[in-house]
């Protein structure tokens, strides 16, 4: 900041020299509305080697044996990709985004699961309850052909694996069918039917108050499995396809928001290392970004006029 004061009343102004365009502004005295004038001197060329061996950097004092602008250049080098900010914001934003996405499905596929299993029992106790109310004279009459008729048409549902008909002790088997290699119903053999994997559905078969049989039905979750795992599936397809998506998206908005400004603002800062103070900072945003463009032309202006003090006093 720079103080000017009004010839005619003597006020003092503060004037930004990065907001003066060109060596000269002018504005009205808000006291006495008499005309002030600002003038800027203009900066000669500075000799880039002896503004760098003023003042050398880091690579200047590593390099002695070369030239001032060719240290100052080797401290601007080229970022490695992997220790971009565009990088690591998008591997963590990527982490982060999968990880997420790998709780969703979980919980999914856990919630899923236990609301299938449930339908599936459900679904058991219903059918178990229906076939043996409609088993009762059937099984009274011992009518062997529309005892089997009843059964197999409940086995077209391809979730029944079994479904035997006992005494009324629920020991011997009276009926039964269950499953061939191929999925078809057949009459069963074996009355022992191994348990495991299955959901068993046990109900009483009842005429006049008297138990004259226990129907059971067994199922399988293996198409709730086939179905759960064909979810599972689309869900990571899904949820691949929206990381591309968010990962490319972030990544071409951090290139454009913040890789390219600073890149401009750090080619800019190059140009002023280099002896440069005239170089043009073409970075105009509201943000963060706008700030530090702003305190690097108020900077770029701050040089300039001190060099040009330096060089009167000088003379």
């Amino acid at each position: 900041m720079i103080t000017v004061s009004c010839k005619e009343c003597g006020k003092k102004y503060e004037i930004d020299p990065a907001q003066v365009k060109g060596t000269e502004a002018s504005f009205r005295c808000k006291s006495c509305n008499n005309m002030v004038v600002v003038t800027l001197s203009e900066p000669e060329e500075i000799n880039k080697s002896e503004l760098i061996a003023s003042n050398p950097g880091p690579a200047a004092k590593k390099s002695r044996g070369g030239s001032g602008e060719e240290a100052a250049e080797g401290a601007f080098q080229k970022i490695k990709w992997r220790n971009s900010i565009q990088v690591k914001m998008s591997v963590i934003l990527i982490i982060l985004t999968t990880i997420i996405f790998a709780g969703f499905i979980l919980y999914t596929y856990n919630r899923t699961h236990e609301r299938m299993n449930d339908e599936l029992a459900q679904f058991g106790n219903i059918t178990a309850t229906r076939l043996s109310q409609s088993l009762v004279m059937p099984l009274w009459n011992l009518a062997d052909k529309e005892i089997g008729g009843s059964i197999t048409s409940e086995m077209m549902d391809k979730r029944i694996a079994a479904i035997i008909m006992r005494d009324k002790d629920g020991k011997g088997m009276l009926y039964g069918w269950t499953r061939d290699p191929n999925w078809k119903a057949v009459e069963a053999e074996n009355p022992n039917i191994n348990t495991g994997g299955f959901i068993v559905s046990s109900e009483k078969i009842v005429k006049d108050k008297e138990t004259i049989g226990v129907l059971e039905v067994y199922l399988t979750g293996k198409f709730i499995r086939e179905e759960l795992n064909r979810t599972v599936f689309e869900l990571v397809i899904t949820a691949l396809i929206l990381i591309i998506a968010i990962s490319g998206a972030v990544f071409l908005g951090f290139r454009r928001l913040l890789v390219r400004p600073i890149m401009q603002l750090t080619d800019a800062a190059k140009q002023m290392s280099l002896g440069d103070l005239n170089a043009d900072i073409t970075v105009h945003s509201n943000d963060e970004i706008g700030l530090l463009a702003t305190a690097i032309r108020r900077m770029q202006t701050s040089l300039r006029l001190a060099m040009d003090r330096l060089r009167r006093r000088k003379a």
